[in-house]
């Protein structure tokens, strides 16, 4: 029998948030490429990516994938009253190693049939995203690298098509893996997670990131429908909606990290105006989703007396997902916070 491993949540914390001082080991190829080159590949890797998103759905009677179960809300979402209560959820599997051994976060307790080594501190990644206690950072919208999804791409958790190449320091530091067999590699530990993420706004109930003039934010703690799990073909706005984004600031970014507390962090896709994140929209086409017409389209709305095109009203605060740390003092949450999730926009026309 195969050897269980463990992974935590300050595992995930540390290399989500401590990206930037991950060393990049060797001289990538990334390193040699022209920028258009490396945003040609960003788009190729998209597109592979959603590829895979549709063939899961198509397995799946249309839903799009994710870490979560619809009924996690008959608990509100309580990780210890789930387990007790409802079931063992599927665990979030990487993958094993050379070795044998299988590697995860893995939920523990109640009815979860195996001694696993986990425990509810891996609840956050069966989430879309959580609110309040790490800035939004944590959720299964980073997780496509498990195995429940990269089974459908090409096996493997450290893939070359879930890593940018001009997201220089997270794919110098996953690229030493890409020649290699094996479903995961537990070194580095904490693992490089991918360049890429899901839109966590469009993996919750469209109510959860309601429009102010609906009534606003609904905590998933006191919304029972908050966790139904979304069809991929939902969208109201196919080609307005971000699935699949940049979380990064890939093209021409600033010189030096932004500083996220007592560390330094790549930065983040809308921590400036002139980010543009190479994004798959829901009708399938892939291409660059601007933050100047993010920012002036929702400033439009807001200007018309309408919703904005994010949410403002959450536990993440006014700013939002580490929009406070912008280094020219605009603001966009495209993509994290869409107002009403896969029934709203990101932009009102298409980039």
């Amino acid at each position: 029998m195969r050897t269980i491993r463990a992974l935590t949540i300050v595992d995930t914390l540390i290399a989500l948030a401590c990206g930037g001082i991950l060393c990049a080991l060797g001289a990538s190829a990334a390193a040699r490429l022209r920028p258009a080159s490396g945003e040609a590949i960003s788009m190729a890797n998209e597109i592979e990516i959603g590829t895979a998103h549709a063939l899961y759905s198509w397995d799946w009677g249309g839903l799009q994938w994710c870490t979560h179960k619809s009924d996690f809300g008959l608990t509100l979402g309580s990780c210890s009253t789930y387990l007790s209560t409802v079931s063992c959820p599927p665990q979030v599997i990487l993958g094993s190693d050379a070795g044998g051994a299988l590697w995860g976060y893995w939920l523990a307790g109640g009815l979860c049939p195996w001694s696993f080594p986990g425990s509810c501190g891996n609840w956050i990644l069966y989430t879309p995203n959580e609110f309040t206690t790490t800035s939004g950072v944590f959720g299964g919208y980073r997780m496509m690298q498990a195995r429940s999804f990269h089974d459908y791409l090409n096996g493997r958790f450290y893939d070359e098509v879930y890593y940018a190449p001009n997201d220089r320091r997270t794919y110098g530091a996953a690229s030493r893996h890409f020649a290699g067999s094996a479903e995961f590699s537990s070194l580095p530990n904490p693992p490089v997670f991918s360049s890429y993420a899901m839109s966590p706004a469009a993996m919750w109930h469209p109510d959860v990131l309601r429009g102010a003039s609906d009534g606003g934010f609904q905590s998933p703690s006191a919304f029972p429908d908050a966790f139904a799990r979304q069809s991929l073909f939902n969208a109201a706005y196919p080609e307005l909606k971000s699935l699949v984004f940049e979380v990064n600031w890939n093209q021409n970014p600033p010189a030096s990290g932004q500083s996220l507390g007592s560390t330094v962090a790549p930065y983040r896709f809308n921590q400036g105006a002139a980010s543009r994140p190479i994004t798959l929209f829901y009708d399938g086409h892939v291409g660059f989703l601007p933050n100047k017409q993010a920012m002036a389209d929702d400033a439009a709305l807001i200007a018309q007396g309408a919703d904005g095109l994010w949410s403002r009203d959450t536990p993440l605060g006014v700013n939002g997902y580490f929009a406070d740390q912008s280094i020219d003092g605009s603001r966009t949450n495209h993509s994290i916070l869409t107002t009403d999730g896969i029934l709203g926009r990101d932009v009102l026309s298409a980039p």
